[in-house]
């Protein structure tokens, strides 16, 4: 006797389960003992995770050893959220071994500056298909380096925090960020500016610019 379509359907999802913590498990093993490996060929996709995994913990150390073993040109998606170990030499490593990354995960990322944020602009103008530095502090000028990435078609901005301005007599300046070179960004699906100080201009001009727009977070901003 043949058992019923939800019998059947439980069934897969516990294969699937199972499937899915082995996986972890595998995953969670390697990263934990990269620095024992010569080689990994293991499929690009399965070397993302290992890499996820491994720098999603800031209790993990991401190496040169590890970023060689684990990217390469053939990868797609970098996350380094909430990492504080992300430092200068291992940014250069990243450009130069990875220059056909679609997707960039820097989220709350205390080494992200106007300086990296011109690095991702210039070496994936047309690569880049999701850029993803909420929580991160930049400055104006970050804006129109985003400008370049005319293929980008999700940037999430939620919470940035904009650098302060001085003018010459060290005082700062009053200068509210402008959003509107976002406007440019004509493949632009979705936009997350939650708690920004995007002004009504702003977004009326970028919504104006991207008739296409199928996803728009404008939670809590304060100039809205």
């Amino acid at each position: 006797m043949y058992g019923t379509d939800e019998d059947v359907r439980k069934s897969t999802q516990v294969r699937d389960d199972k499937t899915y913590t082995l996986q972890k498990l595998c995953i969670r093993s390697i990263a934990q003992h990269i620095d024992t490996f010569s080689s990994l060929p293991l499929p690009s996709h399965i070397l993302e995770w290992i890499f996820h995994y491994l720098a999603s913990d800031s209790r993990n150390d991401v190496t040169q050893k590890s970023l060689s073993l684990l990217l390469s040109s053939e990868t797609q998606s970098l996350n380094f959220s909430r990492n504080r170990k992300l430092d200068r030499n291992l940014w250069q490593k990243i450009l130069q071994t990875c220059p056909n990354l679609a997707n960039i995960q820097l989220e709350s990322s205390p080494f992200v500056n106007s300086t990296v944020v011109s690095d991702i602009c210039t070496t994936y103008a047309h690569s880049l298909g999701s850029l993803d530095i909420a929580g991160c502090k930049i400055d104006d000028e970050s804006f129109n380096h985003i400008t370049k990435l005319q293929n980008l078609t999700s940037l999430n901005l939620r919470n940035i925090r904009i650098a302060k301005v001085y003018n010459a007599n060290f005082r700062m300046a009053d200068i509210q960020p402008s959003f509107e070179p976002i406007a440019s960004l004509h493949q632009l699906r979705s936009l997350n500016v939650a708690y920004c100080p995007i002004t009504p201009k702003g977004l009326t001009y970028i919504l104006q610019s991207n008739p296409h727009m199928e996803n728009l977070n404008i939670f809590e901003c304060p100039n809205l």
